[in-house]
Protein backbone atom coordinates (compact mmCIF):
# COMPACT_ATOMS: atom_id res chain seq x y z
CA UNK A 1 0.00 0.00 0.00
CA UNK A 2 1.43 3.33 -0.92
CA UNK A 3 0.85 6.37 0.85
CA UNK A 4 1.01 10.13 -0.66
CA UNK A 5 1.91 12.96 0.88
CA UNK A 6 -0.67 15.69 0.34
CA UNK A 7 1.15 19.05 1.37
CA UNK A 8 3.70 17.76 -0.65
CA UNK A 9 3.86 19.76 -3.67
CA UNK A 10 5.37 17.73 -6.92
CA UNK A 11 8.42 19.62 -8.17
CA UNK A 12 7.97 19.01 -12.53
CA UNK A 13 7.50 21.52 -15.09
CA UNK A 14 3.47 21.54 -14.82
CA UNK A 15 3.76 22.52 -10.96
CA UNK A 16 6.23 25.91 -12.40
CA UNK A 17 3.32 26.71 -15.30
CA UNK A 18 0.95 26.90 -12.68
CA UNK A 19 2.67 28.98 -10.60
CA UNK A 20 3.72 30.94 -13.46
CA UNK A 21 -0.10 31.45 -13.80
CA UNK A 22 -1.46 32.04 -10.51
CA UNK A 23 1.14 34.70 -10.30
CA UNK A 24 0.22 35.84 -13.40
CA UNK A 25 -3.84 36.09 -12.34
CA UNK A 26 -2.26 37.99 -9.54
CA UNK A 27 -0.73 40.79 -10.94
CA UNK A 28 -3.15 41.36 -13.17
CA UNK A 29 -5.69 42.01 -11.15
CA UNK A 30 -3.40 43.83 -8.64
CA UNK A 31 -2.46 46.22 -12.20
CA UNK A 32 -6.58 46.53 -12.67
CA UNK A 33 -7.09 47.00 -9.38
CA UNK A 34 -4.48 49.76 -9.81
CA UNK A 35 -5.52 51.31 -12.62
CA UNK A 36 -9.20 51.65 -11.35
CA UNK A 37 -7.61 53.22 -8.38
CA UNK A 38 -5.69 55.94 -10.57
CA UNK A 39 -8.93 56.54 -13.04
CA UNK A 40 -11.19 57.13 -9.58
CA UNK A 41 -9.13 59.33 -8.25
CA UNK A 42 -8.70 61.53 -11.56
CA UNK A 43 -12.50 61.24 -11.75
CA UNK A 44 -12.91 62.78 -8.15
CA UNK A 45 -9.72 65.69 -8.85
CA UNK A 46 -11.58 66.90 -12.08
CA UNK A 47 -15.21 67.02 -10.54
CA UNK A 48 -13.27 69.20 -7.91
CA UNK A 49 -11.86 70.96 -10.16
CA UNK A 50 -15.05 71.82 -11.93
CA UNK A 51 -17.25 72.38 -8.81
CA UNK A 52 -14.25 75.19 -7.60
CA UNK A 53 -14.03 76.86 -10.97
CA UNK A 54 -17.30 76.77 -11.62
CA UNK A 55 -20.09 76.59 -8.97
CA UNK A 56 -18.41 77.80 -5.63
CA UNK A 57 -15.71 80.11 -7.44
CA UNK A 58 -14.75 82.37 -4.02
CA UNK A 59 -12.80 84.77 -5.72
CA UNK A 60 -15.20 85.55 -8.22
CA UNK A 61 -16.96 88.58 -6.65
CA UNK A 62 -13.91 89.80 -5.32
CA UNK A 63 -12.26 90.24 -9.00
CA UNK A 64 -15.78 91.85 -10.54
CA UNK A 65 -15.65 94.41 -7.56
CA UNK A 66 -12.17 96.05 -8.88
CA UNK A 67 -14.25 96.68 -11.70
CA UNK A 68 -15.09 100.37 -12.62
CA UNK A 69 -16.37 101.91 -15.41
CA UNK A 70 -18.92 99.16 -16.60
CA UNK A 71 -21.14 100.26 -19.18
CA UNK A 72 -23.70 97.70 -17.23
CA UNK A 73 -23.85 96.70 -14.13
CA UNK A 74 -22.21 93.62 -13.20
CA UNK A 75 -24.64 90.85 -12.10
CA UNK A 76 -22.87 88.79 -8.99
CA UNK A 77 -23.99 85.22 -8.22
CA UNK A 78 -24.88 84.87 -4.70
Amino acid sequence: MVIYNIKKKPNGPVSKVKRGIVRMRKLQSRRKSLYLLMIVVAVVYMLYVMYVNFIHDPQAAEFLSHKTGLKRPVVVPV
